[in-house]
């Protein structure tokens, strides 16, 4: 880094003799003026060479500060501006987050409610069901073959007796060992009451 000094400032002065143009003698008080004029400049001229060096450097390191201040507000600037970005990214992923969240929970509740009303309506289907069936035919055609089933009686050869009241038909069959009995409005009402069970959990 140089400084330019215009040359109207930097030429140095010129020393002569001024004497009478009729003579060619010197005065000695001459010479000594010379001599100690010719030293001033001597120094003057090496001060002012200290002093070009003493601004060269000073210039320079006035530019190195200045050149490392604007590279510490830059990555300051770029540091702030990527803390900013991935504080921006944060809070969107956790705002998006936050909603998936209420939509899933909002998705998982109706999907509970939906099999809840299901398990209700069959229950309550199944139960209807069982009550018309406390009197049917079938189901007793079904439970008499069950009982056939339990003695053992592939021929079905054993007698099924058959008792009906207002707590449901009563279905016997006995062999030489054991009797069995059902009764279709108990087995109904445990069906039932596997049913509610059911719909509670």
């Amino acid at each position: 880094m140089f400084i330019e000094i215009e040359s109207s400032y930097k030429a140095i002065p010129l020393l002569v003799f001024k004497r009478d143009r009729h003579s060619s003698i010197i005065k000695k008080s001459h010479v000594r003026i010379y001599s100690d004029a010719h030293a001033l400049l001597m120094a003057i001229e090496e001060q002012v060479q200290e002093f070009q060096k003493l601004i060269e450097q000073q210039t320079i390191q006035m530019i190195e500060d200045k050149e490392r201040e604007l590279n510490e507000h830059i990555n300051h600037l770029q540091a702030s501006a990527i803390h900013q970005l991935t504080l921006s990214q944060q809070q969107w992923f956790e705002k998006a987050e936050e909603q998936l969240n209420k939509l899933l929970d909002a998705q998982e509740k109706r999907l509970s409610e939906a099999i809840a009303d299901a398990r209700n309506n069959m229950a309550s289907a199944i139960r209807n069901r069982l009550i018309k069936m406390n009197q049917s035919d079938s189901l007793i055609g079904y439970l008499s073959d069950a009982l056939h089933a339990e003695l053992n009686d592939v021929e079905k050869s054993l007698v099924i007796v058959k008792s009906y009241s207002d707590n449901g038909t009563t279905l016997t069959i006995e062999n030489d060992d054991c009797m069995v009995s059902i009764n279709t409005q108990e087995l109904l009402s445990e069906l039932k009451s596997c049913l509610e069970n059911i719909s509670d959990d």
